[in-house]
């Protein structure tokens, strides 16, 4: 996930299998001997668990609360919650949808879908989409000129738009001994892929998520931006006990971007595990 000492709960999605040579066990009383001691404290304020078992409705349990400043202030299955990562599943089931679409392949390079393809070194033009979602690009974690701009440290992404993210795969040099067979984790990678697939589409990156993998799956309450009711029901981050301000992932948000619900993220869990019909369901398997 990406680094960050913002973080102010997990929120987290467990599958649980029985065998008949296993011992019953409740779900309910693992999620709490999990979490319960776990929570409540400055590193891990709060947790919103969504679980599923089998083909049953998901189940919930909360533990914490949303702020260190008011202890009485539990979560419930509608608090939003920066989800990081997580975000970076989404932009691959997105890309999956597109191919299935034709609108692109998974080896189409960025030379024909970044804007004036060629004014880019080869290192850029020949990494292809499939390279992208699997982390083999060989590009870097993070793009090299994150802090050049940066005017507000607590916040160290926004400030990262489409002009800097263009002028910094223009100027790229490949980094010494750099290869792309060894997979690389890498937030900037994935930042680039929503980038292309939204440009590729023709509309922003949150649009094109929300109509094409969110709202197939039921997920209504899953968004970059924020509605009034959400920020409302938005958990504090924390830096120690101290409430700090959400992060904003500019130009990388494919990386990360993504607030959701535990509500919300026990239809996606459903979707993983029972992948409906039709086109969704297909990009998903």
């Amino acid at each position: 996930m990406i680094a960050r000492l913002l973080a102010s709960a997990a929120l987290g999605a467990l599958l649980f299998t029985q065998t008949p040579a296993t011992p019953a066990v409740s779900p309910a009383a693992v999620v709490e001997s999990i979490f319960r001691p776990a929570t409540g404290t400055p590193a891990r304020p709060s947790a919103a668990v969504a679980y599923v078992v089998g083909t049953s409705e998901p189940a919930f349990a909360f533990f914490g609360t949303t702020n260190l400043s008011n202890l009485s202030n539990p979560p419930n299955s509608r608090t939003t919650y920066e989800i990081g990562s997580i975000t970076k599943g989404l932009t691959g089931i997105l890309l999956a949808e597109m191919a299935s679409r034709g609108e692109v392949t998974v080896h189409d390079r960025l030379e024909t879908l970044l804007p004036e393809g060629d004014a880019y070194p080869e290192a850029i033009r020949g990494i292809t989409l499939v390279q992208l979602v699997t982390h083999s690009s060989g590009l870097p974690r993070l793009p090299g000129d994150l802090s050049v701009g940066m005017t507000d440290p607590s916040n160290p992404y926004a400030h990262y738009d489409e002009a800097r993210l263009l002028a910094f795969l223009r100027g790229y040099k490949d980094m010494p001994g750099q290869s792309t067979i060894t997979p690389t984790y890498s937030n900037l990678g994935f930042g680039l892929l929503g980038y292309v697939l939204a440009r590729k589409a023709g509309m922003p990156y949150e649009a094109l998520l929300k109509a094409r993998v969110l709202e197939p799956v039921g997920r209504r309450d899953t968004s970059i931006a924020l509605s009034t009711d959400q920020r409302a029901g938005l958990a504090a981050g924390h830096a120690g006990s101290v409430a700090v301000s959400n992060w904003d992932i500019g130009a990388l948000g494919g990386a990360g971007a993504v607030r959701s619900t535990a509500a919300d993220m026990a239809k996606l869990l459903q979707a993983l595990m029972h992948p409906p019909d039709g086109r969704i369901g297909k990009a998903i398997a």
